[in-house]
């Protein structure tokens, strides 16, 4: 490991310490240990499949934006999807999706810029919907205004942020058509060597961006991209409901999905490994519209961060072995 990517790891290990600090900072270990303990562990069963269904889901849709629809062909996309979040669990700046895209050329076959437009894709599909959902959510959370409430979650200012950030999120789309003609146009006019940096960089970049175009302008795809999106969202609603009846604690819908769809949009400035601090940090923030106890509202995030990384790391190993066993196949029969 070179200087610069240990600096890179030790840092964000700082700063996830920190945040667990301020997580951790006034929750009695006693308190938490007997809620702990009032878990029902039999719900980690149903927990896992759900996970692994997300996964399944995620790794689909991955192959729709792919034209893989098949499920013969579609299975290295969810296997590869399982090891993505498994690096994504152990490593910080979502290394993950950068490990996908280098090992997707040897078991998809497909070239880099490729590979690269459809998990771009497949992110800003995520970004979008969860982005929309929580500017939605704003209005049916009257608690977040509440002169009770001792901490100004939300103003107005906030919210006019996110209406813009959609917005601009939307603009990036449609402009898509635009950045492949002005990348085009650089190329034409630029005196660049054939073999340069820049130009080997310039063709990647317009390769990708005539992808993502051709994916945008496919309404049929897209609308099947959005239901898959919305099938894995859904299963991420139904994860946090089956812990919350494992604690027999009842978290309004509205409330849950505030925390959810916040500790996600902490999560797409992943400066630490697995989000750890962030999404703590930001439940116990979500949940507090529903109780000022942190020591349910930190057990909670804990156990449910805890069960998406133990099954994040189970399925990448099993993945990891199927898609080797594969290979090795593949290379005796040949």
């Amino acid at each position: 490991m070179n200087k610069g990517k240990t600096k890179i790891l030790f840092s964000s290990l700082i700063l996830s310490l920190i945040l667990m600090f301020f997580a951790f900072r006034n929750v009695d270990l006693q308190i938490s240990k007997s809620f702990f303990n009032d878990f029902d562990f039999k719900m980690i069963i149903p927990s896992f499949f759900i996970i692994t269904l997300m996964y399944i889901v995620h790794g689909f849709r991955w192959a729709n934006i792919s034209s893989e629809i098949a499920i013969n062909k579609s299975k290295n996309y969810i296997l590869i999807t399982f090891v993505g979040f498994a690096v994504n669990s152990l490593a910080p700046m979502r290394m993950g999706d950068m490990f996908k895209i280098l090992i997707s050329k040897k078991y998809l076959m497909k070239e880099y810029s490729k590979i690269t437009s459809t998990v771009l894709f497949a992110q800003y599909l995520d970004f979008v919907f969860v982005l929309f959902c929580f500017a939605i959510i704003l209005l049916f959370l009257p608690e977040l205004y509440s002169n009770n409430l001792n901490i100004d979650l939300i103003n107005e200012n906030t919210y006019f942020i996110l209406i813009v950030m959609f917005f601009v999120s939307l603009c990036i789309v449609f402009s898509l058509p635009y950045i492949s003609k002005f990348l085009a146009f650089i190329k034409q006019k630029a005196d660049l060597k054939i073999d340069s940096i820049p130009s080997k960089i310039l063709d990647y970049l317009l390769k990708v961006s005539m992808i993502l175009k051709n994916l945008v302008s496919d309404y049929k795809k897209f609308f099947r991209n959005f239901l898959l999106t919305l099938i894995y969202w859904f299963l991420i609603l139904c994860l946090f409901l089956t812990i919350a009846s494992g604690f027999d604690i009842n978290i309004p819908i509205k409330i849950l999905i505030f925390s959810i769809l916040l500790s996600n949009l902490a999560s797409i400035f992943p400066v630490t490994p697995s989000s750890i601090g962030t999404f703590h940090v930001s439940m116990m923030f979500g949940l507090l519209l529903w109780t000022d106890d942190q020591n349910i509202s930190f057990v909670y995030a804990t156990t449910v961060h805890a069960l998406i990384f133990v099954s994040n790391i189970i399925l990448g190993c099993i993945a990891i072995l199927l898609l080797n066993l594969k290979s090795k196949n593949s290379a005796i029969s040949k």
